[in-house]
């Protein structure tokens, strides 16, 4: 029963069809990729985001224990989620800019809620099944995922294990404060825009300690290797903790219209 409720949720969306989640145990593992390897992978209208004069690359692992699509609550489906992304901004027609991301992949542990997910933003974002696992017991934080089959056509694994701490973390508004995602019409490759609503984070960002990282994420992507273990040490924003988060988000427009939700 549940997978015909959740699918019919998505499928009979209006255009503007929102989606409220509250994630919780936050990760972000990011790590510094040469831009002139990425650009070829986002759509030529965005622009690579720069921190520290150079692009990044991110994985976000979380679950989803709580989805509220157009004010129904969607029962029992509490997936795992993992997020590979890169930070991009669109520049529209009155001279703004709009700053978000662009994600290469969207993997979920449910495949009802993947393909509700790929329903719901109009195959403009590439949302696929994972062995996606995510726990914190006592402190201790652990995530692992096999068989993700990245965009690149290949086969890639992830994982996680590390400590939280008590200290704060500064310089991750970069990663975290990001309004919009950018996908790309699967038929015409015209740029789409899904606005986020609402988005704020529950606690403040918390450091990491004794991380232990394992990933061919980003070689499968083509950008290289994930960051090194010390990276975490000297550079904070590069591994944190960022805990929970509310979000609500709309089905995608086309960014040719120039009108945003």
């Amino acid at each position: 029963m549940l997978a015909p409720v959740v699918l019919m949720l998505a499928a009979s969306r209006a255009h503007c069809m929102s989606c409220y989640h509250h994630y919780e145990h936050m990760v972000f593992i990011n790590s510094p990729v040469d831009a002139d390897l990425l650009r070829p992978l986002v759509h030529p209208d965005l622009t690579l985001d720069l921190f520290g004069n150079t692009a990044w690359v991110s994985v976000l692992v979380s679950q989803l224990p709580e989805t509220v699509i157009d004010g129904i609550p969607v029962p029992l489906i509490k997936p795992y989620e993992m997020q590979l992304r890169t930070y991009v901004t669109s520049t529209q027609t009155d001279g703004t800019t709009l700053s978000g991301v662009w994600l290469f992949d969207l993997f979920l542990s449910d495949g009802v809620t993947s393909t509700g997910a790929a329903t719901l933003f109009e195959g403009a974002i590439r949302c696929e099944t994972g062995n996606v696992h995510v726990s914190l017991e006592n402190g201790t934080y652990s995530s692992t995922a096999t068989k993700l089959p990245v965009t690149s056509g290949t086969t890639a694994g992830f994982g996680l294990q590390l400590d939280l701490t008590d200290t704060i973390v500064t310089d991750t508004a970069f990663f975290t404060d990001r309004f919009n995602w950018f996908g790309a019409c699967p038929l015409s490759g015209a740029l789409t825009h899904s606005p986020l609503r609402d988005s704020s984070y529950v606690n403040q960002p918390l450091g990491v300690q004794r991380v232990q990282l394992s990933t061919d994420l980003l070689a499968a992507l083509g950008v290289g290797s994930l960051l090194s273990n010390s990276l975490c040490d000297t550079a904070p924003y590069a591994c944190f903790f960022a805990g929970a988060s509310d979000a609500t988000f709309y089905s995608p427009v086309s960014t040719a219209e120039d009108s945003f939700v």
